[in-house]
């Protein structure tokens, strides 16, 4: 049994919310904090020992690309990093 429709939901879905990415200009060129830059790279290293402590890939070479996506975050992230402040 499900409770009364919330607004924007019909047929007894779940409600669910999403935000936007708000960037932020200083002078012309963007605005990256270090602090938040770094909390990005732990995150991605997160999920990776978590995928990791799972063993979870399925067959053929799903880990592999696991991996390889997981490093192109990190990569993405670093980048970011040398030019946060």
């Amino acid at each position: 049994m499900s409770g009364p429709t919330t607004r924007g939901v019909t047929g007894g879905g779940i409600p669910r919310a999403h935000s936007g990415a708000i960037y932020i200009e200083a002078g012309g060129a963007p605005t990256l904090l270090k602090e938040d830059v770094e909390l990005m790279i732990s995150w991605v290293d997160r999920i990776w020992a978590l995928l990791e402590e799972r063993d979870n890939f399925g067959p053929g070479d799903n880990r592999e690309r696991a991996r390889r996506m997981i490093a192109e975050a990190r990569q993405h992230y670093e980048a970011k990093l040398a030019k946060a402040r």
